[in-house]
């Protein structure tokens, strides 16, 4: 996502919560001018085997996935008609979130919307997961709690972290800044004084950059070593409706069983988080 969202990516799996993040989705499109992708993805084929005859697939087999292709048809031209937006919608089959990124990748995606499933935490080492689908794809990923739709971006929350993509990570996060006129919250959890420097340093150089737009800012600095478990708090106790987090990515056999800051601020908060990652 750099400069404007043009396309947005929305995973469809014709449940009430892939829903809830179409009606994010559709409204972002109408502020921001973007065309909005649906993507189905089915998992790899299970194919029947028959002696001297190897491979077969019967049409029954295929049955079930074109018709899931004839509803997200359906669906997009539905969107199209309702909203007067360009939809879009494309089909996959294999690992999810190998083939989400891939179609993300092939059809210059700018932002992937997610709704969030109920009971994260179960699904850490499912290839749906949040987590691991941010780990395959390059561009931001928008993650609503689960049964929750969001229409705009009032009151948007920004955890300053003490890194140096720090500034070109929050230019990603313009747009959506800019378009619903939001008030931003700059808030640094700090661990020591050394990265106080950073902090104040990024502060005083958003301040500048939206003081061009009229934007409202509110700037608070606090000590902790649990900086995701304040993000979420500080967030609901000022009634933000978005997150706004520079997201890392673990990796290695020790990621299967920690989860890190990025992890654990998607999972636990119940406001809209968007996770940015480093270009």
């Amino acid at each position: 996502m750099t400069g404007q969202l043009k396309n947005i990516f929305v995973p469809v799996n014709f449940s009430e919560s892939s829903d809830s993040a179409i009606y994010t989705a559709v409204a972002m499109c109408r502020r921001h001018g973007a065309h909005l992708h649906l993507v189905h993805i089915e998992p790899e084929s299970i194919f029947n085997y028959y002696p001297r005859r190897g491979l077969y697939i019967s049409l029954n087999m295929l049955k079930p996935e074109v018709e899931e292709a004839i509803r997200l048809e359906k669906r997009a031209q539905e969107i199209r008609e309702t909203n007067h937006i360009n939809c879009f919608f494309h089909t996959g089959t294999g690992i999810y979130h190998e083939v989400l990124a891939a179609k993300a990748k092939d059809f210059y995606c700018d932002l992937i919307i997610l709704q969030k499933n109920s009971h994260p935490h179960r699904l850490a080492l499912s290839e749906h997961s949040v987590y691991k689908i941010l780990k395959h794809v390059s561009c931001p990923v928008l993650t609503i709690p689960s049964g929750k739709w969001a229409l705009y971006f009032k009151n948007i929350f920004y955890p300053v972290r003490p890194i140096q993509t720090a500034m070109q990570k929050f230019e990603v996060a313009l747009p959506i800044i800019r378009r619903n006129e939001a008030k931003v919250s700059l808030f640094a959890a700090l661990k020591s004084l050394s990265e106080m420097s950073i902090a104040e340093k990024f502060i005083k150089r958003v301040d500048h950059l939206l003081s061009k737009d009229k934007i409202k800012i509110e700037t608070e600095i606090n000590s902790s070593n649990d900086a995701a478990k304040q993000v979420v708090k500080r967030a609901v106790e000022k009634n933000s409706d978005l997150i706004i987090i520079s997201a890392t990515i673990k990796s290695g056999f020790k990621s299967l069983f920690t989860h890190n800051y990025t992890e654990r601020v998607i999972n636990n908060s119940p406001i809209p988080v968007l996770s940015v990652k480093s270009s």
